[in-house]
C-alpha cells in the first residue's frame, strides 16, 4: 500500500514538474504628465479604443495613440526608409517625429515643435509578434494658451497593428 501511496505521490509531482505555462505578455503605456503618474484605461476614453498602436506605409510610419478620459497623447513616428529600433526626435517638421498633449475638447492641444522637442528610443520592433516597446519624454507647447507641458519618464511595450 506504502509503495502504491509513493508511485501517486511521485506521478503527480512529476506531472506538476513537468507542466510548463506559457508566459503571459505584459503590455503598457505610462509616464509623467508634468510629474503626474498617468496611465491609459483599459475601456473608455474619448476613442474607442483607448490604447492603439499602428505600423503603416509599409513600416515608415508608427502611431502610438493613447488616452484616459479626456486626456490623450499621441506619438508619431516617420522615418523615410523604415521605423526601426534606434532614438528619433520629436519636433513638428513635416514628415518627421512628432507628439502631442490633449487635455481638452476645444482643440487646444500641447505640440512638440522647433523649441518644444523630446525623444523616443525604441528598443524593441519585432515584426513576427508585431510587437513595440520604447521609452519617451517630451516638451510640448500650446500656443494658444501660452504654456509648456512636461511628458516625463514614459515607457511603452504595445502590440502594433499594420496598416
Amino acid at each position: 500500500m506504502k509503495k502504491i501511496a509513493l508511485i501517486t505521490i511521485g506521478i503527480i509531482f512529476l506531472s506538476i514538474v513537468a507542466c510548463k505555462k506559457e508566459p503571459v505578455e505584459t503590455y503598457y503605456f505610462n509616464c509623467k504628465i508634468d510629474g503626474q503618474y498617468f496611465e491609459p484605461e483599459n475601456q473608455g476614453g474619448l476613442g474607442e479604443y483607448p490604447i492603439t498602436a499602428k505600423l503603416l506605409y509599409d513600416g515608415i510610419d508608427l502611431r502610438i495613440d493613447v488616452s484616459k478620459g479626456i486626456k490623450n497623447i499621441f506619438i508619431a513616428v516617420r522615418d523615410s526608409t523604415k521605423v526601426k529600433t534606434q532614438h528619433y526626435q520629436l519636433t513638428n517638421t513635416p514628415y518627421k517625429p512628432t507628439a502631442i498633449y490633449d487635455d481638452n475638447l476645444d482643440g487646444n492641444e500641447y505640440r512638440t515643435d522647433s523649441t518644444s522637442t523630446g525623444y523616443v528610443n525604441l528598443i524593441l520592433l519585432d515584426e513576427v509578434s508585431q510587437v513595440i516597446e520604447g521609452s519617451f519624454y517630451f516638451n510640448a507647447y500650446n500656443s494658444v494658451l501660452n504654456d509648456t507641458i512636461q511628458i516625463t519618464d514614459g515607457k511603452f511595450k504595445l502590440k502594433y497593428t499594420l496598416h
